[in-house]
C-alpha cells in the first residue's frame, strides 16, 4: 500500500464529504424523525381539540335538555296528566304512535309491567331516528306532556355527528307510564300483564 499525503484540495473535499454525509445522516436520524413525530403529535392535538370541542357541544345541549325536563318535572312546561285505570294499553300506543309520527323511524318494546299498592308501572323502552336535534326535543316534550303520567329514565341521543348538529339522530329513552291498579288483591298481586 502506497501511502501518500492529500493535496489540499482533496481534504477540502474529504471534509465537504464528511459534512454532506453528517448532515444526510443528521437528516435521516434526528430532522426527519422529529418532524414526523411533530406533524403525529399536532394531528393527534388537532384530533382532540375537536372532540372536546363537540363533547362541550354535546354538553351544552344536554345541559339545555336537562333544564328543559327539569321544568318538565316541575310543571312549568307540562299540563297535569291524569294516571288512568289498569291497562291502559291501547290508548297508550295510539298516544305513543301520534307522538311517534314526527319521527323516521322508531321502536318501542314494552317491559313487565309491575303493580305494587294500586299502582301499575308499565316501562316502555322507546327509540326513535330523527333528522334533526330539534325533533328529538320536540318528542321528548311531547312525550312529557303526554296526556297520561310517566316518567323519563335513560335519555340518551347520539349520532353520526357527534356535535348532534346533523341528523340522522338516535334517541333512546325509558318512559315509565303509571295506572291504577284497582283490580282485587289476589289479581292484581305480583306482576301484572
Amino acid at each position: 500500500m502506497i501511502q501518500r499525503e492529500f493535496t489540499p484540495k482533496e481534504k477540502v473535499l474529504l471534509v465537504v464529504l464528511a459534512v454532506l454525509i453528517l448532515g444526510l445522516l443528521y437528516y435521516l436520524g434526528a430532522y426527519r424523525i422529529n418532524k414526523e413525530g411533530l406533524e403525529a403529535r399536532n394531528q393527534r392535538i388537532a384530533n382532540l381539540q375537536e372532540e372536546i370541542k363537540v363533547e362541550s357541544i354535546k354538553a351544552s345541549r344536554m345541559k339545555a335538555m336537562e333544564k328543559s325536563l327539569k321544568l318538565i318535572e316541575s310543571g312549568e312546561m307540562s299540563k297535569t296528566a291524569q294516571i288512568p285505570d289498569f291497562d291502559n294499553t291501547q290508548p297508550l300506543v295510539r298516544s305513543l304512535n301520534n307522538i311517534a309520527a314526527a319521527s323516521a323511524k322508531y321502536n318501542m318494546t314494552f317491559g313487565e309491567v309491575v303493580s305494587e299498592d294500586g299502582l301499575v308501572r308499565r316501562p316502555v323502552n322507546m327509540a326513535f331516528e330523527v333528522n334533526s336535534y330539534d325533533t328529538a326535543v320536540s318528542v321528548i316534550r311531547a312525550l312529557a306532556n303526554c296526556e297520561y303520567r310517566s316518567l323519563i329514565k335513560n335519555l340518551d341521543i347520539s349520532g353520526k355527528d357527534k356535535s348532534l348538529r346533523q341528523g340522522p339522530l338516535m334517541l333512546r329513552l325509558e318512559v315509565v307510564f303509571f295506572e291504577f291498579d284497582k283490580r282485587p288483591p289476589a289479581e292484581g298481586a305480583g306482576a301484572a300483564s
